[in-house]
């Protein structure tokens, strides 16, 4: 027998391939000839088309099936399996005649891949639709998008339809992208180069795209060639975007609306300054410039936060999620100017922006300006200029007015001099002097001139620190300034984030058309937000934050490391926290849909950790080889250090790196993955889905980590993979607590008190002068610690967050309780001691009594996790609203 056909009138049962294999052994013995060849041509379904063959690698290891010399089995299948060859190729099309797809659309339709439409009044375009995915039998396959842009910063302004700007998210891989990122597509994840692999436990991939078209035509064919699908491992390809499906699940609807919910309000939404005020959805900008003379060019236009900034005041009001006041201080020494700058923003979107002189200035000038922000993802221009007022209309949308209060007008420079966006250009205020913008909804207006005196803007309810505790009150202050002075927008990721950082993204980013686009998004950092969003009840910021670090994941599957613009550490991930966090999101406001829309994502990082970081079933770092833009140690022991997240670690000093993993079962990834798998199966029960492969890694993770056990000294500790223990402890030693079903209770009690509260290594409770906040990165008797130096020695929130979670699971015991209130009261102490000195928010802090100022980054919302513990322990935490 040649050739061997099934051929079956319905879909084939769900044993078909195990029915294949028993065939195909029984052929092979019945054969003549131990090198006689098979091929057998298998048609899955009759009625599809397009059908493509791949190589069969023998499975059975026993019979002359696996002796046969050459066993040539080739086979047509479906990597789409379940997907009918129908008509169904069509996307739905939305038309706006506003750049923020806000309102309802001025037409919608459903698009045939190849047509090109003409709308009129069309500024913006979104496409939606759906892709019924499975990889059968469970062979790898993945799908990729062929990009019709090739110039990514400029659209060719000669062509009707031709480089559209705008972006195209396969399953939420940002793929095509023009106009915003220098970024070649050959970098971008989801391209032929790092196709996105399908798993059997995605069953939809999102279609979706947000465009700008230059004009009133739209053709997808000019945006996105093409959605391809390839087998492995012969890598033969053919086109499914006749599977597209115009619909959308409810899920991908319901996070629609998130993101339109919270994209309203003013905040400080450039990454890359705190001193733009941007309006959303509008994107109606008012920034201001300090100068150091009247010469509009001695104007600082870098687009760097001013190192001498101090946040002072972020105050939220329920039921928003954009702030009321932003107030911080920011100095010129040059000049011997120093402003205490405050925005105020309004229930009705009025704003007020006041400068305030807290000195005697030498020199210096201000410079304010309105316009809209980032375009071409917003439109709009500045409609009316003149000595007291400036006009900005967001096309589609509100037009707001800005004027000047406060004044002397002899003083100020005429505003054509500046040019049309600038309101005004006058002396800083002199000591005790204030002077304030206004802008209002140009609709509110009277007919007469804006009056200052007489229009009074609609306060947000007073600040809402209905707290009895003032120790507490100053903690949430910081914790809520560490939140809203790093949130941001950029269209790139559709809503609001949080990144850990301002700043970090022009270091990381691809290189962006505008500062505005800059940004970059850290794996653990990140989810932390999320979590401290949801303390302090901003439940919609937190979901948000959330899905879009996990949406984040590469194609291979894993969180990155970093994320921006299109650009993602491909070799390495950072621990992960995310199902941990969400189950703490769950508990705390009682959402299912959140765990159903990410559940299958994160159970795919599990997959991948199961399959590429795990040694002898422990858990290891490990950094792959591939290369990307800004990789920074790929395929090295540093870019597995970098996993970590502990980037220095005195814990992986030296070079035992092999292949691409780490020679090092580690205590704290090991512990952090089976954190994970636990998170993931009590979700699992919220929304009946199968986890028994996370029930057998959870008892195979445990067992591990039980090996991992010092006994001589009494704590778990990291082991060369030769059985010997590398003797450099950590916080991560404290983290198989995580788990309530690791150790004993006598294990946890020698660790707390030989350990966590000795002076001479982790300092609570017990503490020394060198060691005087405690909870230090590396044990304070290792040799690494005198020195000090980032992970070597200094104090990190995350850390503390998570030795915190750790010894709450074994609260019962006496010494674990007043250990774990130690460690809160300590911990937030630190937090207090720069953020009310300073106005700090440390990325790390000297664990020493006498420091004086931030040892990293001087504002790094995860700092404000130290804080945090204040209010887990003392239960003031902002009340929960739950829905079902």
């Amino acid at each position: 027998v040649d050739v061997l056909i099934f051929h079956y009138s319905q879909q084939p049962p769900s044993n078909f391939f195990a029915l294949y294999l028993q065939c195909m052994y029984r052929l092979a013995n019945s054969s003549s000839g131990a090198s006689k060849s098979l091929q057998a041509r298998i048609t899955v379904h009759p009625n599809l088309d397009g059908l493509f063959s791949m190589p069969f690698l023998p499975l059975l290891s026993t019979g002359r099936f696996a002796t046969t010399s050459i066993i040539a089995v080739t086979y047509l299948i479906l990597l789409l399996s379940g997907l009918s060859s129908g008509n169904a190729q069509q996307v739905t099309l939305q038309a706006y005649d506003n750049a923020a797809f806000v309102g309802m659309p001025i037409e919608e339709m459903t698009l045939d891949y190849d047509s090109t439409v003409s709308i009129p009044g069309m500024v913006s375009a979104r496409i939606m639709g759906s892709i019924q995915v499975a990889s059968p039998f469970g062979l790898t396959s993945s799908i990729y998008v062929d990009c019709a842009t090739q110039n990514n910063l400029q659209h060719n302004d000669n062509d009707d339809v031709e480089n559209v700007p705008g972006f195209f998210w396969l399953d939420d891989h940002l793929v095509c992208q023009s106009g915003f990122y220098n970024i070649t597509l050959m970098q971008m994840d989801g391209t032929i180069r790092t196709p996105i692999r399908v798993s059997p436990r995605r069953k939809e991939w999102v279609v979706y795209g947000e465009f700008w078209p230059q004009n009133e035509l739209f053709s997808l064919t000019n945006s996105v060639a093409d959605i391809k699908s390839v087998s492995s491992p012969t890598h033969a390809t053919r086109s499914i975007f006749g599977q597209v499906n115009p619909t959308t699940s409810p899920l991908e609807q319901r996070r629609l609306r998130l993101i339109q919910q919270i994209q309203n309000g003013w905040g400080l939404y450039n990454h890359n300054s705190l001193q733009e005020a941007i309006l959303l959805p509008e994107g109606i900008r008012l920034k201001w410039h300090f100068c150091g003379s009247s010469d509009s060019s001695s104007c600082d236009q870098s687009s760097k936060i001013p190192a001498t900034v101090r946040p002072l005041v972020a105050s939220v009001t329920p039921p928003r999620n954009t702030p009321d006041i932003l107030q911080y201080e920011v100095a010129y020494p040059a000049e011997n100017v120093t402003l205490r700058v405050m925005y105020r923003f309004g229930l009705d979107d009025r704003m007020e922006l006041t400068f305030h002189s807290t000195s005697a200035p030498t020199n210096g000038y201000l410079r304010v300006s309105a316009d809209v922000a980032y375009f071409p993802a917003r439109h709009g221009s500045v409609v009316t200029s003149s000595s007291s007022s400036i006009t900005v209309s967001a096309t589609g949308l509100r037009t707001f007015t800005f004027c000047a209060c406060g004044i002397d007008r002899s003083s100020s420079f005429p505003v054509e001099h500046l040019g049309e966006s600038n309101l005004i250009m006058v002396p800083v205020p002199e000591n005790g002097q204030s002077f304030t913008i206004h802008g209002v909804d140009s609709a509110e207006m009277d007919e007469n001139e804006y009056d200052c005196n007489t229009k009074e803007m609609q306060d947000a309810t007073a600040i809402q620190y209905h707290l009895q505790d003032s120790r507490i009150r100053a903690v949430t202050r910081g914790i809520d300034a560490a939140i809203y002075y790093n949130l941001i927008y950029t269209p790139a990721e559709r809503t609001l984030i949080a990144p850990v950082s301002r700043g970090w993204g022009k270091a990381l980013c691809m290189p962006a058309l505008r500062p505005e686009f800059e940004y970059v998004l850290f794996d653990w950092d990140n989810v932390l937000v999320a979590y401290m969003m949801g303390i302090r009840g901003k439940k919609d910021l937190a979901y948000a934050s959330l899905i879009q670090v996990v949406r984040s994941r590469t194609a291979k599957g894993f969180i990155p490391n970093f994320s921006a613009g299109g650009a993602k550490s491909q070799d390495r991930t950072e621990p992960p926290l995310a199902a941990k966090v969400l189950l703490k999101l769950v508990e705390r406001f009682d959402d299912k849909w959140i765990v159903e829309y990410l559940w299958d994502d994160l159970a795919i990082q599990m997959d991948w950790f199961w399959s590429n970081r795990r040694l002898d079933d422990f858990i290891v770092l490990g950094s792959d080889p591939v290369s990307y833009p800004n990789s920074h140690g790929t395929n090295t022991m540093q870019g597995a250090r970098y996993e970590s997240g502990l980037d220095n670690s005195p814990m992986y000093d030296g070079d035992f790196f092999k292949g691409n993993l780490m020679q090092l079962y580690d205590v704290g990834m090991t512990s952090l993955v089976l954190q994970e798998c636990e998170s993931l199966i009590a979700l699992a029960s919220l929304i009946s889905r199968d986890a028994d492969d996370l029930q057998h890694r959870t008892k195979v993770l445990r067992q591990s980590l039980q090996k991992l056990w010092d006994p001589d000294a009494g704590i778990y500790t990291n082991m060369f993979v030769n059985g010997t223990f590398y003797k450099r402890r950590s916080p991560t030693s404290f983290y198989p607590l995580l788990s309530k079903k690791v150790a004993s209770d006598t294990q946890v009690n020698s660790m707390v008190e030989h350990w966590l509260t000795n002076q001479t290594r982790f300092c609570i409770g017990d503490r020394a002068v060198d060691c005087w906040w405690g909870l230090p990165s590396i044990s304070a008797d290792d040799p690494a610690f005198p020195k000090l130096g980032y992970w070597r020695g200094y104090v990190w929130g995350p850390m503390s967050i998570l030795v915190y979670w750790a010894l709450d699971n074994y609260s019962h015991l006496p010494k674990v309780s007043l250990a774990k209130h130690q460690l809160a009261t300590q911990m937030s102490d630190m937090f207090l001691n720069l953020w009310e000195k300073k106005g700090r928010v440390c990325e790390n802090y000297s664990p020493r009594r006498n420091a004086t100022d931030c040892t990293g980054d001087k504002f790094y919302h995860w700092g404000a996790l130290a804080g945090l513990l204040a209010l887990l322990e003392s239960n003031e935490t902002e009340p929960t609203s739950r829905s079902s």
